[in-house]
């Protein structure tokens, strides 16, 4: 690879990283404008893995709202991100862990697994078309 291709592959890594980040952020601080412009007009998520919500990232950003509502503390922590670009197109697999507060609970509640998202780089910068989460 020549170094304009080594610049580009470690800029385009930092920005994936960085949108992934971002996505916590939103989740976390219940941004839901920030999350939904984070995706592609035709965005998917499955949250399946988790019993939660399966479908379009707008329908998505409506559950939600409900189900983010009663939580109090949400802390999701973003690691070992790994990008497989090809283009304008990346698989993306990173580990998370998150720290809640469920409704009713005065302890903190884990939960941890990994993200599979296919991200494509588009006018914007990169957004998600594909979000998966894998529960471990």
């Amino acid at each position: 690879m020549s170094v304009a291709g080594d610049r580009r592959q470690l800029s385009d890594e930092v920005r994936l990283e960085g949108l992934l980040t971002r996505y916590c952020y939103a989740v976390d601080f219940k941004d839901w404008g920030a999350y939904r412009a984070m995706f592609t007009d035709d965005g998917h998520v499955d949250y399946s893995a988790a019993g939660l919500f399966t479908g379009a990232v707008d329908d998505a950003v409506e559950y939600l709202k409900r189900r983010q509502a009663s939580l109090s503390v949400g802390m999701h922590y973003l690691t070992n991100v790994e990008a497989t670009i090809s283009g304008d197109s990346a698989h993306v697999v990173a580990m998370w862990f998150n720290a809640v507060r469920l409704p009713g609970a005065s302890d903190m509640t884990f939960f941890h697994g990994r993200w599979h998202d296919v991200i494509v780089r588009t006018a914007v910068g990169w957004r998600i078309r594909e979000l998966r989460l894998e529960v471990v």
